[in-house]
């Protein structure tokens, strides 16, 4: 407001157009709040579009590291896979899972050896996959943006 007094207010003090003064100073201040308007909006979007990138980076390594924090029950799942042994159902639902990995709310271990696992906020599913006499997990995951590369889709 002040500025565009500043700008608009000095300009026209010919006596002759005094009836247009006020009329300048208005278009002037109208046009001043629109351009301030759009470089708000702009800079909001920038903000906008920097917050989400990093959320998502943020989901990205939080699942990340539950992956990583669950190792042992694959290596459970491993071995008793190669042993031939039937394999249990094991359930860890909100402390218990919590106790696993501070990012888990649910982790389910099935009788076909499938690791259901519930994050803040993806589901992912391990498996197991016998290739060249060893077992190599298999992962499929939610949305690719918050699954690291292994879970993503294959497009």
């Amino acid at each position: 407001f002040i500025i565009s007094f500043i700008i608009s207010g000095h300009r026209n003090r010919n006596p002759e157009n005094l009836g247009n003064l006020g009329y300048e100073m208005m278009k002037n201040r109208i046009f001043t709040v629109l351009t301030g308007s759009v470089v708000f909006a702009i800079m909001l979007g920038i903000v906008y579009i920097a917050y989400e990138a990093n959320r998502i980076d943020m989901i990205r390594i939080k699942n990340a590291q539950v992956l990583r924090d669950i190792t042992p029950m694959r290596d459970q799942v491993n071995e008793t896979i190669l042993d031939n042994a039937s394999i249990k159902k094991q359930k860890y639902e909100n402390v218990e899972a919590k106790k696993i990995s501070p990012n888990l709310n649910f982790l389910e271990i099935t009788e076909d050896g499938y690791l259901l696992i519930k994050t803040m906020s993806t589901l992912i599913v391990l498996y197991p996959v016998y290739e060249d006499e060893k077992i190599v997990w298999r992962c499929l995951g939610g949305d690719d943006r918050y699954v690291s590369i292994e879970c993503r889709s294959k497009q």
